[in-house]
């Protein structure tokens, strides 16, 4: 037998046991009860293979998943009695997005947070009275420009304005049971309850989408969690949470952040357009990438993603970047994509990640016309971004 044959030998030996691990990690992996989900919700999961007892199962990574009621258990409730992730959820509420998200249900739910069943504890939240249907006015803001549009064409209003200016007409111009069934599906809107304990615990969101939080199972002197700030915060002012979790990320990863005065009158412009600072931007596009990326695995091709992120053009730049991402993440081929991505980092001096999108949008796009656009305001940022170095 020659070396080859030896060499080959070896490789398909290497290759059968690899099949056989993967075989036994299979074998005996065991996944979360899901017998408690209802029916019309399952779509909105993945399969129940997904979720595994331990995230990375069988890689160095693996981690055992805490469920909620583990975790209530070595956690602190809200003054009004949430926990973290009921906190989270009030937040993903506050969206007009839950129940059945169009997106479907991530999968932090379960991996990060130990909550399998989405739907249940929403029902509990409405049963504690933090959460409530919302009516058709209420959620007129979760509705597409264009739907906005049809709506007010209906009622004889002008139907040439932003979408704000859609809403408030409408809102001022028709009763609630005037409006068209066929443009809502039911949706929960917190309370005044809600709203408030929402206020009061804005650390949970903060560390949720912080880019420089570990993992549960580091050593408890390296540890960065929501956890920790919840722990740090039992016996404290929350209205402080920003000072106290300051001072943890100095002790982390060396900088502040939550509590960092920004010159709001430098970094926003005169119109109300402009809607954060542009250091909340870099850091907001940071923290969402790894949740961005989750989402693009899920299927269509980012069409849905779009019109999601226009619905939220001048109303919440961060919204809207986040579905823009997720529709440029999966490839999606339409130019308006791009251009309106573009625009609002454009708001916000963001050049260098201009450039990147709009670069992005030139590989994916085949009509020449498109192009054109797109390069000619490749090269007003290449200049822009010569003028700032300068």
């Amino acid at each position: 037998m020659g070396l080859f044959d030896i060499f080959l030998k070896k490789k398909q030996i290497d290759n059968n046991l690899q099949i056989h691990n993967k075989a036994i990690i299979k074998n005996t992996l065991k996944y979360a009860d899901s017998s408690t989900i209802d029916s019309d919700e399952k779509p909105f999961y993945q399969p129940d293979e997904y979720y595994t007892l331990e995230s990375y199962p069988g890689t160095p990574m693996a981690q055992k998943v805490v469920t909620f009621e583990e975790r209530k258990k070595t956690t602190f409730p809200s003054t009004n009695g949430l926990y973290v992730a009921e906190i989270l959820l009030l937040e993903y509420c506050d969206n007009g997005t839950y129940p059945k998200p169009s997106n479907g249900y991530p999968g932090f739910w379960w991996f990060s947070y130990g909550i399998r069943d989405i739907g249940h504890a929403l029902e509990l939240l409405e049963h504690r009275g933090f959460i409530k249907w919302g009516t058709k006015i209420e959620l007129l803001s979760s509705l597409k420009v264009n739907e906005l549009k049809e709506i007010a064409s209906l009622f004889n209003i002008k139907t040439n304005q932003n979408k704000q200016k859609l809403i408030n007409d409408i809102k001022n111009n028709v009763d609630d049971s005037q409006l068209p069934d066929k443009y809502f599906s039911k949706k929960y809107v917190l309370t005044e309850l809600g709203e408030k304990e929402l206020n009061e615990n804005e650390y949970v969101i903060y560390m949720h989408k912080h880019k420089y939080k570990t993992r549960d199972d580091v050593p408890k002197d390296l540890s960065f969690t929501v956890w920790d700030i919840n722990e740090l915060l039992a016996n404290n002012d929350k209205s402080n949470w920003r000072t106290i979790v300051a001072d943890l990320e100095q002790k982390r990863v060396g900088i502040r952040i939550a509590d960092k005065k920004q010159d709001i009158s430098q970094n926003k412009a005169k119109d109300n357009n402009i809607l954060y600072t542009r250091e909340e931007i870099i850091s907001y596009i940071d923290s969402i990438m790894p949740e961005v990326k989750e989402a693009s695995k899920k299927r269509g091709d980012g069409y849905k993603e779009e019109l999601e992120g226009f619905s939220y053009k001048n109303k919440d730049d961060k919204k809207a970047l986040y579905y823009l991402y997720i529709a440029i993440e999966k490839r999606f081929d339409a130019p308006a994509l791009y251009k309106e991505t573009a625009k609002i980092l454009r708001k916000y001096k963001l050049y260098e990640e201009e450039l990147r999108v709009v670069e992005i949008g030139l590989d994916n796009i085949n009509s020449n016309s498109s192009n054109r656009e797109l390069l000619e305001r490749k090269d007003k940022i290449k200049s822009l971004i010569v003028k700032n170095t300068k």
